[in-house]
């Protein structure tokens, strides 16, 4: 049997295969603009199923695949775990070949802010999951970073919804240009792992726009996301799996979602809500939608096969659009993963961020120094990336020792100690030029199902003390998924680096750093405050949830629940710091950080000047003149906000709205424009649910962080 829009060998249908190839080609800005005819393919094999093949069609089977549906000519699509790499190998006889790249952390590629090099991440992986047979790469993770304790904020992009978004569509599109569905995740509000399965987030309606919901919408809706994943927790009262308001009223209505919805793995509960206006696909097994649980609810009236029927119709639809019922199995490129590789290390460069630089004593001239004594467990045992699903293999990572080394040449001594004791250790920490120390956390301590502390261990904290008693030359390199808490010890090292987590990169990059091999250009996507008690979140988070351990110091305050959640066993996430939260706070409130949102420290300078405006009906115009004027080439990241001067709503001082990332060479300069729509002027109106600007004052600020104000100027919107 021939079904329209699958392959086969007969002329006629190769033909029509042609012709639809070429409807995918044309990106994915077209996903969100419904294709009759591949609706009319789709609808032509719902029409040929029957009711017990639909059902197991939108339950999961074990690998995560969707099943496959051999009569109709329906392969099973395969999922597998990112968003930092394909992280399911290859079936059958390339099982045993590791063809895939371990891509730095989400906030080290925030971190870089540069989308262009973030799409490239993108068509990589895209290209390393057709290989390993993968179509729908689960990835990226677009939660906003609203408190540093989150365990896996390693995973997500920035504090900041504009970045985050910038970030997410272009990672969406170099993904999705491989035909391999993006999954954006974990929709909506997850901002903490700690008991995630019974948390409920409680969020107001504007918050959760402005804030929480925007890389979504710009996901979908300039990215062109093929697929959404719900988070486990729940939002308002629901779970997000089964949310009518979510799922329905915002994904499908507002934003025209042509795409399907996975339940992240056992996060369904009910069958009639999940049924009627919930997640497509239940994941990793049928529960909710097991057949005897379907047939139940038909039988009751309150869900129809119409409403199987919606499901079945929106995961044909997005498997037809791209094609992945259309290529045959043996097309697949094989990934230069050489190629790749220097992709993730250009991640890994650009998103490392250079906070502390003493007097300008780095880059230090390897002529000048004879010895280096590098101490630290994560000196040695270097940490790749947080616990959990997003975990990836390594086969080029190295340790920041070993990358010291390198980088240090044959002329240096390297020694290292882990923690230095005996009187000849002690001598030899006070008789060398540079002492480096690897600090931050690793997968235990931070990582998936559990939040983790502010504070370093305390074993870390008396080490950094005890060196600077011995030498005064230290830098510290922090590797950590998001701020900890610096400040009791930043007045004791020379230099800071935040060295993230950096995949198969690991270790390959401080070292050249450090001897001004490289020029750092990464800057904050994050707010470090100066104490965990300043951030606006404070009042609102249980600390003890950061302290209880991991999960099997705490597996009995996390169980997984069979059932929906009842009121009385939720916990309540409130977001009572409102759209304040982050730098928003910060410059709002005029309380100082300890390093602001964008801040990062260059081995260049540059100038910004000439700040020039212009209002039209189109929008608001904005250039100015950047110049290095350093004696190295390097790059800044110029940063707009804009801030409302006579709203009629509380609204934060300052919003990130545009920002470009400049590479130039000594003395060049280079004017940068900016274009601002009417919409980023605009605020959620909770009268009339929809995006409202109001004629006034407005300033425009533009500098390389969220609390440089050195260029700004007034415009009227009318």
């Amino acid at each position: 049997m021939r079904i329209p829009g699958i392959n086969c060998k007969k002329g006629f249908c190769f033909f029509s295969v042609i012709i639809f190839l070429c409807i995918v080609n044309n990106g994915n800005a077209q996903f969100q603009v419904r294709d009759n005819d591949v609706m009319a393919r789709a609808d032509s094999i719902l029409n040929l199923m029957t009711l017990e093949e639909k059902v197991i069609y939108i339950a999961g089977m074990p690998g995560a695949k969707i099943n496959a549906i051999p009569r109709l000519g329906l392969k099973s699509i395969r999922m597998s775990d990112g968003p930092l790499g394909v992280k399911a190998q290859a079936e059958g006889d390339q099982a045993d070949k590791i063809m895939a790249t371990a891509f730095p952390s989400g906030i080290t590629m925030a971190s870089t802010w540069n989308p262009e090099l973030i799409y490239k991440v993108g068509e990589a992986i895209g290209t390393e999951s057709k290989f390993n047979g993968i179509d729908i790469l689960l990835g990226p993770s677009l939660n906003i970073i609203r408190l540093p304790q989150n365990g896996r904020n390693f995973e997500y992009y920035s504090e900041d919804p504009y970045l985050t978004s910038r970030m997410g569509v272009d990672y969406v599109k170099g993904l999705q240009s491989k035909k391999v569905l993006a999954n954006i995740k974990h929709f909506a509000a997850n901002n903490t792992e700690f008991n995630r399965y019974k948390s409920n987030s409680i969020v107001d309606s504007r918050t959760l726009h402005e804030i929480y919901l925007r890389a979504f919408e710009a996901s979908v809706t300039e990215g062109g996301a093929a697929t959404v994943m719900t988070a486990h927790n729940l939002l308002n009262g629901f779970h997000c799996a089964e949310d009518p308001f979510l799922l329905d009223t915002i994904l499908r209505q507002q934003w025209q979602f042509n795409g399907f919805v996975i339940s992240d793995w056992n996060s369904n509960y009910e069958v009639i809500p999940a049924l009627k206006y919930g997640v497509d696909i239940e994941m990793p097994r049928p529960k909710v939608f097991a057949k005897d649980s379907v047939q139940w609810a038909l039988k009751t009236g309150n869900a129809s096969v119409n409403d199987i029927d919606e499901k079945v119709r929106r995961i044909l639809y997005t498997c037809l659009y791209f094609g992945l019922y259309d290529e045959p199995e043996t097309n697949r490129k094989r990934p230069d993963l050489d190629q790749h590789a220097k992709i993730a290390l250009q991640v890994a460069e650009e998103g490392t961020v250079l906070l502390k630089n003493e007097n300008k004593v780095l880059p230090i001239n390897r002529k000048n120094i004879k010895k280096i004594v590098v101490v630290g467990e994560n000196a040695d045992k270097t940490p790749l990336y947080g616990g959990g699903a997003a975990g990836m293999k390594t086969t080029r990572s190295i340790s920041l020792l070993e990358g010291i080394r390198v980088a240090a040449g044959s002329d240096i001594e390297v020694n290292f100690l882990k923690y230095p004791e005996s009187d000849v250790e002690k001598v030899r920490i006070a008789e060398a030029d540079w002492v480096v120390v690897g600090m931050g956390f690793n997968s235990v301590i931070e990582g998936e199902a559990h939040d983790r502390p502010f504070d370093l261990p305390s074993n870390q904290l008396n080490l950094i003390n005890y060196l600077n008693s011995l030498n005064k030359n230290i830098i510290a390199v922090v590797y950590a998924g998001g701020a900890v808490n610096i400040s009791p010890w930043l007045d004791k090292v020379k230099g800071l680096f935040m060295g993230w987590y950096m995949g198969d990169a690991t270790g390959r990059v401080v070292g050249r750093m450090i001897f001004g091999d490289i020029n750092p250009s990464g800057k904050l996507p994050i707010t470090i405050e100066k104490r965990w008690e300043d951030s606006p979140v404070y009042p609102y988070y249980d600390t003890y949830a950061s302290e209880a351990g991991m999960p099997p110091l705490f597996k009995r305050f996390y169980e997984k629940v069979n059932g929906p959640v009842a009121a009385s066993e939720m916990i309540e996430t409130k977001y009572g710091e409102g759209v304040f939260m982050g730098y928003r706070y910060f410059t709002t409130k005029g309380i100082e950080p300890l390093f602001s949102f964008g801040f990062g420290l260059s081995y260049s300078d540059f100038s910004i000047n000439e700040l020039k405006t212009n209002v039209d009906k189109n929008g608001i115009s904005v250039s100015v003149l950047v110049t290095n004027i350093g004696r190295t080439d390097g790059a800044e990241v110029l940063q707009l906000y804009v801030g409302d001067n006579m709203a009629s709503v509380p609204r934060p001082a300052k919003e990130l709205k545009s920002f470009r990332k400049i590479f130039l060479s000594p003395g060049q300069s280079q004017r940068v424009a900016f274009n601002l729509t009417e919409k980023d002027l605009s605020f959620w109106d909770v009268q009339t649910d929809k995006w409202k600007v109001e004629p006034g004052s407005f300033t425009i600020y533009v500098g390389n962080s969220s609390s440089d104000n050195r260029l700004s100027g007034k415009v009227e919107w009318k």
